[in-house]
């Protein structure tokens, strides 16, 4: 076909349906010419039909032991991890990809799930979050990337990054610490955090607060649990406390990038 007097370099879009709008141009399509009387068969369009072969789909492939991890396209989710995360809004969350994250690509995802995997107490092996992280990758279209050395280092990164819950659950040496050192979903751990920062501040007003150390993963929200109790408690402060003085909250971060954030948040 032709196509230099126009701009059509798609023969699908000869067959627009008269009446829609051109989304490009913001034109309304019109039948220019129309002769009801023509009619095809068929077969007259036998000639044009392609001649290329199309080619044979690829067989799937099965597991392969690759390192220390058993590489498998049809890896599912351990029976047990169903069992246990069925009602978990965290997980799911997570599993389905509507948590809110700074890396959203297919890796970024995989960090995730790996690392809340590894931090349930149903002691996941290796190959049970390998094999999850690939089921989760086919499930949202993903190249399963079935390499060992991938998923190995992935999971090892996140056992890493929950270390400190591990290996370290006394900030003195010597002194177990009265607070509990194991870990929790994140759920959990998110209003166990809410109610502590809510009880320290309902103390505060009555004049009865000491200090409050908060020791918790980074990222959980201490400051938007202070945020949310300040805010619940704002007409109160000066009237309980006595004093017309504003109540002074200072939060200290790392960049003037978070500071400008923290600031329009408030």
């Amino acid at each position: 076909m032709d196509t230099t007097w126009t701009l059509l370099h798609d023969l699908a879009r000869l067959f627009r349906v008269p009446g829609t709008v051109h989304g490009g141009t913001g034109k309304r399509v019109k039948i220019d010419w129309l002769d009801p009387s023509l009619r095809y068969a068929p077969e007259q369009f036998e000639q044009y039909k392609p001649t290329t072969t199309l080619p044979k789909p690829k067989k799937k492939a099965g597991p392969v032991v690759d390192g220390n991890l058993i590489m498998d396209p049809d890896a599912k989710l351990p029976s047990k991890l169903l069992r246990s995360l069925t009602d978990d809004s965290q997980f799911i969350a997570i599993w389905n990809r509507q948590k809110a994250i700074k890396d959203t690509s297919p890796s970024g995802w995989d960090f995730v799930l790996a690392q809340y995997l590894a931090g349930l107490d149903i002691d996941l092996n290796d190959q049970e979050i390998a094999n999850s992280l690939i089921e989760a990758r086919c499930k949202h279209g993903d190249d399963p990337k079935l390499r060992s050395d991938y998923y190995e280092r992935t999971i090892s990164n996140a056992r890493k990054s929950l270390s400190p819950f591990y290996h370290k659950p006394s900030l003195i040496p010597g002194v177990e610490p009265y607070y509990p050192s194991s870990v929790v979903p994140l759920e959990q751990a998110e209003q166990k955090l809410q109610a502590e920062i809510e009880e320290f501040f309902e103390r505060h007003l009555e004049q009865k607060a000491e200090d409050l150390c908060i020791r918790c993963s980074a990222g959980l929200g201490k400051t938007e649990a202070v945020i949310r109790a300040v805010t619940n408690r704002k007409k109160s402060f000066p009237i309980r406390l006595h004093t017309t003085s504003p109540l002074l909250i200072e939060f200290y971060v790392p960049t003037h990038e978070l500071a400008a954030e923290l600031k329009e948040r408030n």
